[in-house]
Protein backbone atom coordinates (compact mmCIF):
# COMPACT_ATOMS: atom_id res chain seq x y z
CA UNK A 1 0.00 0.00 0.00
CA UNK A 2 2.92 2.14 0.56
CA UNK A 3 4.37 2.24 -3.18
CA UNK A 4 1.62 0.61 -5.36
CA UNK A 5 3.81 -2.41 -6.19
CA UNK A 6 2.11 -5.86 -7.08
CA UNK A 7 3.25 -8.34 -5.18
CA UNK A 8 1.16 -11.48 -6.42
CA UNK A 9 -1.32 -12.39 -8.93
CA UNK A 10 -3.94 -14.86 -8.69
CA UNK A 11 -5.48 -16.61 -11.73
CA UNK A 12 -7.08 -19.64 -10.59
CA UNK A 13 -10.09 -18.32 -11.57
CA UNK A 14 -11.93 -19.39 -14.65
CA UNK A 15 -15.31 -17.08 -14.26
CA UNK A 16 -16.25 -13.20 -12.62
CA UNK A 17 -15.44 -13.47 -9.22
CA UNK A 18 -17.53 -11.41 -7.29
CA UNK A 19 -16.27 -11.35 -3.82
CA UNK A 20 -12.90 -10.72 -2.02
CA UNK A 21 -12.04 -10.36 1.42
CA UNK A 22 -9.23 -10.49 3.92
CA UNK A 23 -9.96 -12.48 7.30
CA UNK A 24 -9.52 -9.98 10.53
CA UNK A 25 -6.04 -11.48 11.51
CA UNK A 26 -5.09 -10.15 8.05
CA UNK A 27 -3.32 -13.68 7.46
CA UNK A 28 -5.55 -15.26 4.76
CA UNK A 29 -7.72 -13.98 1.67
CA UNK A 30 -11.06 -15.24 0.56
CA UNK A 31 -12.34 -15.15 -2.79
CA UNK A 32 -15.33 -16.12 -4.92
CA UNK A 33 -16.75 -16.52 -8.60
CA UNK A 34 -19.57 -16.88 -10.60
CA UNK A 35 -18.91 -20.17 -11.81
CA UNK A 36 -19.39 -22.10 -7.59
CA UNK A 37 -15.47 -21.33 -6.71
CA UNK A 38 -14.72 -20.17 -3.59
CA UNK A 39 -11.23 -20.33 -2.09
CA UNK A 40 -8.62 -19.09 0.83
CA UNK A 41 -5.19 -18.08 0.25
CA UNK A 42 -2.36 -17.44 2.17
CA UNK A 43 -2.41 -13.88 2.69
CA UNK A 44 1.57 -12.93 2.46
CA UNK A 45 2.03 -15.41 -0.32
CA UNK A 46 -0.77 -16.14 -2.26
CA UNK A 47 -0.52 -19.83 -1.83
CA UNK A 48 -3.68 -21.64 -1.98
CA UNK A 49 -5.14 -22.74 1.50
CA UNK A 50 -8.43 -24.28 0.90
CA UNK A 51 -10.60 -25.19 -2.17
CA UNK A 52 -14.46 -25.17 -0.34
CA UNK A 53 -16.78 -26.78 -2.73
CA UNK A 54 -20.31 -26.77 -1.82
CA UNK A 55 -21.82 -24.02 -3.97
CA UNK A 56 -23.31 -25.07 -7.04
CA UNK A 57 -23.52 -22.13 -9.03
CA UNK A 58 -22.29 -18.37 -8.33
CA UNK A 59 -21.15 -17.45 -5.13
CA UNK A 60 -21.98 -13.65 -4.17
CA UNK A 61 -20.36 -12.70 -0.77
CA UNK A 62 -18.28 -14.30 1.51
CA UNK A 63 -17.36 -12.55 5.24
CA UNK A 64 -15.11 -14.04 8.23
CA UNK A 65 -16.12 -14.13 11.50
CA UNK A 66 -14.75 -11.65 14.16
CA UNK A 67 -11.97 -14.33 15.70
CA UNK A 68 -11.24 -15.22 12.12
CA UNK A 69 -11.75 -18.95 12.40
CA UNK A 70 -15.02 -19.25 10.39
CA UNK A 71 -15.90 -18.21 7.29
CA UNK A 72 -19.54 -17.53 5.56
CA UNK A 73 -20.68 -17.78 2.39
CA UNK A 74 -23.91 -16.35 0.50
CA UNK A 75 -24.74 -18.24 -3.54
CA UNK A 76 -27.17 -17.95 -6.21
CA UNK A 77 -28.32 -21.15 -4.79
CA UNK A 78 -30.02 -19.51 -2.32
CA UNK A 79 -27.66 -21.09 0.69
CA UNK A 80 -25.67 -19.08 3.21
CA UNK A 81 -22.57 -21.80 4.44
CA UNK A 82 -20.40 -21.50 7.31
CA UNK A 83 -16.78 -22.97 6.38
CA UNK A 84 -14.12 -24.42 8.54
CA UNK A 85 -11.07 -23.28 7.33
CA UNK A 86 -8.91 -26.09 8.83
CA UNK A 87 -11.07 -29.10 7.81
CA UNK A 88 -11.84 -27.64 4.57
CA UNK A 89 -15.64 -28.93 4.78
CA UNK A 90 -19.22 -26.85 5.61
CA UNK A 91 -19.72 -27.16 9.02
CA UNK A 92 -23.54 -25.82 8.51
CA UNK A 93 -25.81 -24.98 5.37
CA UNK A 94 -29.00 -23.73 5.03
CA UNK A 95 -31.67 -22.40 2.77
CA UNK A 96 -31.31 -18.68 3.22
CA UNK A 97 -33.06 -17.05 0.53
CA UNK A 98 -35.09 -17.99 -2.60
CA UNK A 99 -33.53 -17.45 -6.24
CA UNK A 100 -30.29 -16.29 -4.50
CA UNK A 101 -28.45 -15.18 -1.42
CA UNK A 102 -26.54 -12.17 -2.23
CA UNK A 103 -24.62 -11.05 0.84
CA UNK A 104 -23.91 -12.54 4.28
CA UNK A 105 -22.09 -10.83 7.06
CA UNK A 106 -21.47 -11.32 10.59
CA UNK A 107 -22.10 -9.60 13.72
CA UNK A 108 -19.44 -9.35 16.28
CA UNK A 109 -21.07 -11.44 18.39
CA UNK A 110 -21.47 -14.19 15.64
CA UNK A 111 -24.78 -13.62 14.51
CA UNK A 112 -25.64 -13.42 10.77
CA UNK A 113 -27.06 -11.12 8.49
CA UNK A 114 -28.00 -12.17 5.26
CA UNK A 115 -30.23 -10.85 1.89
CA UNK A 116 -31.46 -11.99 -1.36
CA UNK A 117 -32.87 -12.41 -4.54
CA UNK A 118 -36.45 -12.65 -2.71
CA UNK A 119 -36.31 -9.08 -1.60
CA UNK A 120 -35.45 -9.70 2.08
CA UNK A 121 -33.72 -9.48 4.22
CA UNK A 122 -33.02 -11.56 7.37
CA UNK A 123 -30.49 -12.52 11.16
CA UNK A 124 -29.48 -15.48 12.09
CA UNK A 125 -28.19 -17.05 15.38
CA UNK A 126 -24.15 -17.97 15.02
CA UNK A 127 -25.24 -21.72 14.27
CA UNK A 128 -27.87 -20.67 11.64
CA UNK A 129 -30.88 -20.86 13.66
CA UNK A 130 -33.39 -18.00 12.12
CA UNK A 131 -34.08 -15.01 14.49
CA UNK A 132 -35.68 -12.42 12.27
CA UNK A 133 -37.51 -11.64 9.13
CA UNK A 134 -37.24 -7.49 7.88
CA UNK A 135 -40.15 -6.25 5.61
CA UNK A 136 -39.19 -6.60 2.21
CA UNK A 137 -38.45 -4.35 -0.39
CA UNK A 138 -39.93 -3.92 -3.64
CA UNK A 139 -37.05 -5.52 -5.70
CA UNK A 140 -33.86 -7.45 -5.14
CA UNK A 141 -31.75 -6.53 -1.44
CA UNK A 142 -27.99 -6.70 -2.85
CA UNK A 143 -26.23 -5.67 0.14
CA UNK A 144 -26.59 -6.15 4.13
CA UNK A 145 -25.19 -5.28 7.41
CA UNK A 146 -24.79 -4.80 11.18
CA UNK A 147 -24.59 -1.80 12.71
CA UNK A 148 -21.17 -1.50 15.14
CA UNK A 149 -23.23 -2.43 17.90
CA UNK A 150 -24.80 -4.83 16.67
CA UNK A 151 -28.47 -3.64 17.73
CA UNK A 152 -29.78 -2.29 14.42
CA UNK A 153 -29.59 -3.80 10.55
CA UNK A 154 -28.77 -1.80 7.37
CA UNK A 155 -29.88 -3.12 3.98
CA UNK A 156 -30.06 -1.80 -0.02
CA UNK A 157 -32.15 -2.58 -2.89
CA UNK A 158 -31.60 -2.93 -6.64
CA UNK A 159 -33.29 0.48 -6.51
CA UNK A 160 -30.84 2.54 -4.24
CA UNK A 161 -33.35 2.30 -1.19
CA UNK A 162 -31.49 1.98 2.08
CA UNK A 163 -32.87 1.37 5.38
CA UNK A 164 -32.11 1.20 8.63
CA UNK A 165 -34.19 -1.16 10.93
CA UNK A 166 -33.50 -2.69 14.88
CA UNK A 167 -32.32 -5.62 15.26
CA UNK A 168 -34.22 -6.97 18.12
CA UNK A 169 -37.60 -6.19 16.63
CA UNK A 170 -37.71 -5.16 12.86
CA UNK A 171 -39.16 -1.70 13.46
CA UNK A 172 -38.05 0.85 10.94
CA UNK A 173 -36.06 3.40 12.39
CA UNK A 174 -35.38 5.52 8.97
CA UNK A 175 -34.62 5.44 5.47
CA UNK A 176 -31.33 6.70 3.89
CA UNK A 177 -31.15 8.87 0.98
CA UNK A 178 -28.88 6.55 -1.15
CA UNK A 179 -27.39 9.78 -3.52
CA UNK A 180 -26.70 12.40 -0.45
CA UNK A 181 -26.54 15.71 -1.16
CA UNK A 182 -23.20 17.96 -0.54
CA UNK A 183 -23.10 19.94 2.08
CA UNK A 184 -23.78 23.40 -0.03
CA UNK A 185 -26.74 22.15 -1.62
CA UNK A 186 -27.75 20.77 2.39
CA UNK A 187 -26.48 24.59 3.50
CA UNK A 188 -29.17 26.06 0.51
CA UNK A 189 -31.56 23.96 1.12
CA UNK A 190 -31.55 24.77 4.95
CA UNK A 191 -31.87 28.26 4.17
CA UNK A 192 -34.88 27.95 1.78
CA UNK A 193 -36.19 25.62 4.81
CA UNK A 194 -35.84 28.16 7.60
CA UNK A 195 -36.82 31.05 5.16
CA UNK A 196 -39.86 28.52 4.37
CA UNK A 197 -40.48 27.93 7.84
CA UNK A 198 -39.90 32.00 8.98
CA UNK A 199 -42.67 32.76 6.02
CA UNK A 200 -44.92 29.86 7.57
CA UNK A 201 -44.33 30.46 11.57
CA UNK A 202 -45.16 34.41 10.57
CA UNK A 203 -48.23 33.35 8.88
CA UNK A 204 -49.07 31.14 11.73
CA UNK A 205 -48.53 34.50 14.27
CA UNK A 206 -51.01 36.19 11.97
CA UNK A 207 -53.54 33.19 12.02
CA UNK A 208 -52.78 33.04 15.88
CA UNK A 209 -53.62 36.70 16.62
CA UNK A 210 -57.05 36.42 13.83
CA UNK A 211 -57.66 32.99 16.28
CA UNK A 212 -56.99 35.06 19.33
CA UNK A 213 -59.62 37.77 18.00
CA UNK A 214 -62.06 35.37 17.09
CA UNK A 215 -61.78 33.46 20.32
CA UNK A 216 -62.18 36.67 22.21
CA UNK A 217 -65.40 37.29 19.88
CA UNK A 218 -66.66 34.07 20.46
CA UNK A 219 -65.89 34.55 24.15
CA UNK A 220 -67.94 38.17 23.93
CA UNK A 221 -70.84 35.95 21.95
CA UNK A 222 -70.64 33.01 24.75
CA UNK A 223 -70.86 35.22 27.83
CA UNK A 224 -73.97 37.22 26.10
CA UNK A 225 -75.54 33.78 25.08
CA UNK A 226 -74.99 32.97 28.86
CA UNK A 227 -76.74 36.10 30.10
CA UNK A 228 -79.62 35.53 27.26
CA UNK A 229 -80.11 32.02 28.43
CA UNK A 230 -80.21 33.37 32.06
CA UNK A 231 -82.51 36.02 31.31
CA UNK A 232 -84.43 33.35 29.42
CA UNK A 233 -84.08 30.54 32.02
CA UNK A 234 -85.75 33.79 34.45
CA UNK A 235 -88.21 34.28 31.82
CA UNK A 236 -89.50 31.06 31.82
CA UNK A 237 -89.65 30.78 35.56
CA UNK A 238 -91.50 33.86 35.76
CA UNK A 239 -93.51 32.08 33.27
CA UNK A 240 -94.00 29.23 35.40
CA UNK A 241 -95.18 31.54 37.98
CA UNK A 242 -97.74 33.28 35.61
CA UNK A 243 -98.97 29.87 35.14
CA UNK A 244 -98.98 28.61 38.60
CA UNK A 245 -100.78 32.05 39.18
CA UNK A 246 -103.56 31.73 36.56
CA UNK A 247 -104.54 28.47 37.78
CA UNK A 248 -104.70 29.16 41.12
CA UNK A 249 -107.50 32.45 39.79
CA UNK A 250 -108.94 29.91 37.34
CA UNK A 251 -109.34 28.13 40.94
CA UNK A 252 -110.45 30.37 43.08
CA UNK A 253 -112.64 31.70 40.11
CA UNK A 254 -114.22 28.09 40.13
CA UNK A 255 -114.71 28.70 43.98
CA UNK A 256 -116.61 31.95 43.29
CA UNK A 257 -118.79 30.24 40.74
CA UNK A 258 -119.62 27.25 43.19
CA UNK A 259 -119.99 29.71 46.14
CA UNK A 260 -122.26 31.85 43.90
CA UNK A 261 -124.38 28.85 42.77
CA UNK A 262 -124.96 27.82 46.29
CA UNK A 263 -125.86 30.89 47.48
CA UNK A 264 -128.02 31.40 44.29
CA UNK A 265 -129.63 28.07 45.72
CA UNK A 266 -130.01 29.31 49.30
CA UNK A 267 -131.75 32.42 48.23
CA UNK A 268 -134.03 30.48 45.88
CA UNK A 269 -134.58 28.34 48.97
CA UNK A 270 -134.62 31.52 51.14
CA UNK A 271 -137.25 32.98 48.67
CA UNK A 272 -139.82 30.34 48.66
CA UNK A 273 -139.43 29.43 52.27
CA UNK A 274 -140.43 33.53 52.27
CA UNK A 275 -143.03 32.93 50.51
CA UNK A 276 -144.69 29.81 52.37
CA UNK A 277 -144.15 31.99 55.49
CA UNK A 278 -145.80 35.16 54.26
CA UNK A 279 -148.90 33.08 52.75
CA UNK A 280 -148.91 30.98 57.37
CA UNK A 281 -148.90 34.91 58.07
CA UNK A 282 -151.90 35.56 55.81
CA UNK A 283 -153.51 32.57 56.76
CA UNK A 284 -153.02 33.52 60.74
CA UNK A 285 -154.26 36.97 59.95
CA UNK A 286 -157.12 35.67 58.33
CA UNK A 287 -158.02 33.11 61.51
CA UNK A 288 -156.74 36.00 63.58
CA UNK A 289 -159.28 38.36 62.49
CA UNK A 290 -162.57 35.54 62.09
CA UNK A 291 -161.34 34.21 66.01
CA UNK A 292 -161.31 38.28 66.63
CA UNK A 293 -164.98 38.09 64.73
CA UNK A 294 -165.90 35.33 66.77
CA UNK A 295 -164.96 36.79 69.63
CA UNK A 296 -167.08 39.73 69.72
CA UNK A 297 -170.07 37.58 68.18
CA UNK A 298 -169.29 35.28 71.39
CA UNK A 299 -169.06 38.60 73.73
CA UNK A 300 -172.67 40.07 72.42
CA UNK A 301 -174.04 36.50 72.84
CA UNK A 302 -172.64 36.53 76.25
CA UNK A 303 -173.77 39.38 76.97
CA UNK A 304 -177.59 39.44 75.53
CA UNK A 305 -177.01 35.30 77.63
CA UNK A 306 -176.39 37.46 80.70
CA UNK A 307 -179.29 39.52 80.15
CA UNK A 308 -181.76 37.25 79.50
CA UNK A 309 -179.97 35.46 82.18
CA UNK A 310 -180.60 38.18 84.81
CA UNK A 311 -184.19 38.38 83.46
CA UNK A 312 -184.73 35.50 83.51
CA UNK A 313 -183.51 35.37 87.26
CA UNK A 314 -185.73 38.58 87.98
CA UNK A 315 -188.55 36.62 86.58
CA UNK A 316 -188.60 33.39 88.59
CA UNK A 317 -192.13 32.57 88.06
CA UNK A 318 -191.19 31.86 84.51
CA UNK A 319 -191.48 28.93 83.41
CA UNK A 320 -188.56 26.49 84.37
CA UNK A 321 -188.34 24.39 81.30
CA UNK A 322 -187.21 28.16 79.85
CA UNK A 323 -184.69 28.59 82.11
CA UNK A 324 -183.17 25.01 82.02
CA UNK A 325 -183.26 26.16 78.21
CA UNK A 326 -181.11 29.00 78.38
CA UNK A 327 -178.61 27.21 81.08
CA UNK A 328 -177.76 25.06 78.42
CA UNK A 329 -177.64 27.84 75.76
CA UNK A 330 -175.26 29.79 78.23
CA UNK A 331 -173.27 26.82 78.90
CA UNK A 332 -172.58 25.91 75.24
CA UNK A 333 -171.96 29.52 74.66
CA UNK A 334 -169.23 29.32 77.47
CA UNK A 335 -167.73 26.00 75.75
CA UNK A 336 -167.13 27.94 72.34
CA UNK A 337 -166.03 31.59 74.18
CA UNK A 338 -163.36 28.99 75.40
CA UNK A 339 -162.29 27.80 72.18
CA UNK A 340 -162.59 30.94 70.32
CA UNK A 341 -160.08 32.48 73.15
CA UNK A 342 -157.94 29.34 72.75
CA UNK A 343 -157.74 29.61 69.09
CA UNK A 344 -156.90 33.34 69.74
CA UNK A 345 -154.40 32.68 71.66
CA UNK A 346 -152.84 30.05 69.44
CA UNK A 347 -153.07 32.58 66.54
CA UNK A 348 -151.36 35.24 68.75
CA UNK A 349 -148.60 32.95 69.88
CA UNK A 350 -148.04 31.88 65.91
CA UNK A 351 -147.49 36.30 65.75
CA UNK A 352 -144.84 35.76 68.26
CA UNK A 353 -142.98 32.70 66.52
CA UNK A 354 -143.00 34.26 63.41
CA UNK A 355 -142.10 37.91 64.31
CA UNK A 356 -138.52 36.18 66.52
CA UNK A 357 -138.16 34.15 63.29
CA UNK A 358 -138.59 37.04 60.45
CA UNK A 359 -138.51 40.28 62.45
CA UNK A 360 -140.55 43.04 62.49
CA UNK A 361 -141.85 42.74 59.02
CA UNK A 362 -142.52 40.77 56.51
CA UNK A 363 -139.74 41.79 54.40
CA UNK A 364 -137.02 40.47 55.97
CA UNK A 365 -136.40 37.10 54.08
CA UNK A 366 -135.97 39.15 51.06
CA UNK A 367 -133.17 41.28 52.94
CA UNK A 368 -131.52 38.46 54.42
CA UNK A 369 -131.57 36.93 50.78
CA UNK A 370 -130.47 40.28 49.36
CA UNK A 371 -127.53 40.13 52.20
CA UNK A 372 -126.27 36.38 51.17
CA UNK A 373 -126.24 37.61 47.65
CA UNK A 374 -123.58 40.67 48.45
CA UNK A 375 -121.08 37.90 50.51
CA UNK A 376 -121.36 35.21 47.15
CA UNK A 377 -120.14 38.55 45.26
Amino acid sequence: MQTGELLHEIRKHTDWIYATEFSPDGKQLATADRSGGLFVWEADTAREVQNLRGHTTAVFDVDWRPDSGLLASAGEDGTVKLWDINEGKALKSWAAHAGGAFCVRFAHDSRLVSCGRDNTVKTWAADGAAQKSFPAFTEPALRCTFTHDGAGVVAGDWLGNVTLWTAADAKEVRTFAANPPTLDMRLQAAKSDMTAKQTAAQAAAKELETAKKVATDKQKALAAATETQTALATSVTALAKVKDAMAEAKSAAEAVAAAKNTADTAVEKLTKENAEAQAKLAASEQANKAAATAFEAAKKTLAQAQADQKTFAEMPAMLSTAAAEASKRLAALNEELAKVQAAAEAAEAEQKLFTQAYGATSTAPAAAAAQITASAK
